[in-house]
C-alpha cells in the first residue's frame, strides 16, 4: 500500500478476494485498478482514494480479527456508526 500510495494512486478494492499470498511472507494485491475503469467519469482527489484505502485496511484487519469477512464489514463505501 505503501508503494501505490507513494506514487500518487490509491487501491481502491482492498477485498479480501483479492489478497494472493505467495511465498516468503509476501502479499499481493489484485484488481486494484478495477474501480478506476468502473468509476472513471467520478472527480475525487487522492488523498480521499488514499483515505479510503487506510479505512479499507483497518476494516480487513479487524475483520480478521474477529473472524469475520462479510462484504458489509470490509466495504470502503460503508459507514459504521
Amino acid at each position: 500500500m505503501k508503494c501505490v500510495h507513494d506514487a500518487k494512486l490509491a487501491i481502491r478494492c482492498l477485498d479480501p478476494g483479492k489478497i494472493i499470498l505467495t511465498d516468503k511472507n509476501r502479499i499481493r494485491l489484485s484488481a486494484c485498478s478495477v474501480l478506476d475503469v468502473l468509476q472513471y467519469d467520478e472527480q475525487r482527489s487522492i488523498a480521499d482514494l488514499q483515505q479510503d484505502d487506510l479505512i479499507s485496511l483497518g476494516r480487513l484487519i479487524l475483520g480478521l480479527g474477529i473472524n469475520n469477512l462479510t462484504p458489509g464489514m470490509i466495504a470502503s463505501n460503508t459507514v459504521v456508526e
